[in-house]
């Protein structure tokens, strides 16, 4: 019994609240479809515990307090989505729980593009089935911060109390993982579900990251081949990046070991999908009319990535002002400064509170 309202609370918390979320965000740009709208979805559920936890954190606010403010905040905001945004919802449910969507799709697939479609799906399958099932082989530094940090919170009822990786009595404030948090994020789905934060991170999240870095990569093969003649091209592109990392688990420091060894830890993410999706978006929002949707869209995501790990503030202020400089250089249109003014808010915010701390 205790198994299944875990796995109904995973499905809730892990896949209903992003969609529910992603509907604020599924017209910032031009079709999107539903794995944009998830993806967005669940960027916004970091963004919010970047909001809360931190600060919850700072304030020694015990563990199971943080847990009650967290489900009411995300209860709120989901509550907001659902008044405003019901009939989208609704709409959305209807056209994807029919899947008249894949027959449409496959309806116009040539048989060469239906077989690259059967092997690229027989090389994901493989990858999701190794990240559910097999073992770690051996613990690093990282790994101990994510476990431990996120364990010792729920069984001390309180973050630091123990050191992570002497097992000894801390009782401090870490700032450059205070300010994360994506350790308050696995905390508390450890918490609502009860099941242990190994297993969160170790098998619910591997899976989960990777049906999202492939989700993202499948919107950075529409950017790069916009026509729609162009299926055979994506179809390659993401054959060849299953490739790539079924065989790429060479090197700690190789982008395939982030997706398929350590997709659970924050830079890994960061490396895997969020840069991926903010080359494959943000260019697409430059273009976009000037909305306020597109610039809290900026601010949300750059929530996101700060989220991960203290490395993000500077992944968001060199790759997103690049893009910018960029667009400004091509478009001669300087408003999209406001985008980059949006989107590194933020990361200066943080910075300047870390500085403060330390």
């Amino acid at each position: 019994m205790n198994l299944l309202i875990g796995i109904l609370i995973s499905i809730l918390f892990f896949i209903i609240l992003p969609i529910i979320y992603g509907q604020v965000w599924k017209d910032v740009i031009r079709d999107g479809g539903v794995i944009f709208t998830y993806i967005s979805g669940f960027f916004t559920v970091l963004a919010i515990f970047e909001l809360i936890s931190p600060i919850m954190i700072l304030l020694s606010v015990p563990t199971n307090t943080q847990m009650v403010v967290q489900s009411i905040v995300l209860l709120i905001c989901a509550c907001m989505v659902i008044l405003f945004r019901w009939k989208d919802i609704v709409h959305d449910i209807k056209c994807e729980v029919r899947f008249g969507w894949i027959k449409d799709y496959l309806k116009y697939l040539s048989k060469l593009e239906k077989m690259y479609l059967v092997i690229f799906f027989t090389l994901f399958l493989a990858q999701v089935f190794f990240a559910a099932f097999y073992d770690i082989g051996g613990w690093r530094s990282d790994d101990y911060a994510y476990t431990v940090i996120s364990s010792s919170a729920i069984y001390d009822n309180s973050y630091f109390a123990t050191e992570f990786s002497t097992g000894a009595f801390y009782g401090g404030k870490m700032a450059k993982y205070m300010f994360c948090a994506i350790y308050s994020f696995y905390t508390y789905a450890s918490m609502i579900t009860g099941w242990n934060v190994s297993i969160i991170e170790h098998t619910v999240c591997v899976v989960l990251f990777l049906l999202i870095a492939y989700g993202v990569f499948y919107l950075l093969s529409k950017a790069l081949f916009s026509y729609k003649d162009d299926r055979e091209k994506k179809l390659l592109f993401l054959i060849f990046l299953a490739l790539l990392f079924l065989f790429g688990l060479y090197s700690h420091y190789s982008i395939t070991f982030r997706l398929f060894g350590v997709i659970w830890q924050g830079k890994a993410i960061l490396a895997a999908v969020m840069i991926p999706f903010l080359i494959a978006i943000y260019p697409q929002l430059l273009d976009a009319p000037y909305k306020c949707k597109q610039i809290l869209f900026c601010a949300m995501v750059s929530l996101a990535t700060i989220s991960l790990t203290m490395m993000g503030i500077i992944v968001i202020i060199t790759i997103l002002g690049i893009l910018t400089l960029l667009h400004a250089n091509r478009t001669r249109d300087m408003r999209c400064g406001i985008m980059l003014i949006a989107t590194m808010a933020f990361p200066t915010i943080v910075t300047m509170a870390y500085l403060l701390y330390t």
